[in-house]
Parts: C-alpha cells; structure tokens; sequence
C-alpha cells in the first residue's frame, strides 16, 4: 500500500516513480481519440469537424491553411499548399487571431525542426500539447505538468 499525505498524494519512493498524481487518478486517453484544439492566445476553439484548422507560411513565403487530423497519433492533413517532404514551416498561427503558434525555445528532438505550441482538450482535461513543423516528422510532446496528469495509451505504468 502506498503511503500518502493529508491530501492522497503518494509520499516516498512512489512520489519519485509517479510524480504527484498516481496512475489510478490521472486521465487516459487514447489512441484515436478526438482533439478539441485551442488557441493559446486568443483561446479560439481551432476544430472545424474532424479538422484541426491552421494558418501557416512556408519557407518560401506562401500563405494558406493546414487542416490536420484532430485525432491522437493521426498523421492525416490537407492542403492546397505544396509542402515537401522534410521542408519547415515559416511560420504557423491560430487561423482565428493568427498569432504565431511557433515556440521560441524547444528544438524538436526528433529532426531539430521548430516547435509550435497550442492546448488540446481530451476527457475534459486541457493540456499544452508541442508539434514539430516540420513535414514529415510526426513527434508531438507534453509539458511535464501534462505528463503528470494523463497516461497515454501504451504507457508502460499500468
């Protein structure tokens, strides 16, 4: 049994195996389950149906929209722009108050390629989900305080 404090939180080695939330009381979610995406800064809902929608500006300077599978680990997106495989983005906003998404610090760690950051809503928890802009690759991420509350499908902790 777990040893906790006042306030059910794990103390001890489960507190460094864990973090602050246990396994049994963090939200799962699932692969395939639908996205509700928002604006960071104008809190816009970004969906339109199954789609994610996004202004962005490739490196040649051409302005359009990505619309992207609202769905986790789905890869599907259209455009009438012409992105090469491997090419970054300039640039990608909020298609709502088209505020830069594009996150000054964090590399991806997968290609090196720009980040951008925007919140997703699934089972009612709001999270900071991070994407690279980079065609092709497919890495995605969490902030810790994210990880600390969901277990993804496949997790190895339950």
């Amino acid at each position: 049994m777990a040893n906790r404090d006042a306030s059910g939180s794990p103390t001890g080695w489960d507190s460094q195996m864990w973090g602050q939330v246990p396994p049994i009381q963090r939200d799962r979610i699932k692969r395939g389950n639908y996205l509700d995406c928002y604006c960071p800064h104008c809190k816009a809902r970004l969906n339109d149906g199954d789609m994610a929608v996004f202004e962005v500006e490739t490196a040649q300077g051409e302005v359009g929209i990505v619309r992207v599978a609202a769905y986790l680990n789905s890869y599907h997106r259209e455009t009438e722009l012409s992105l090469q495989e491997g090419s970054e983005l300039r640039d990608a906003r909020c298609s709502s108050c088209h505020a830069s998404l594009i996150l000054p610090d964090p590399k991806c760690p997968e290609c090196g390629g720009k980040v951008g950051g925007f919140k997703v809503s699934a089972g009612g928890t709001k999270v900071d989900i991070t994407v690279c802009v980079r065609s092709g690759c497919r890495w995605y991420g969490l902030d810790a305080d994210s990880e600390e509350r969901l277990l993804l499908e496949g997790s190895d902790e339950w």
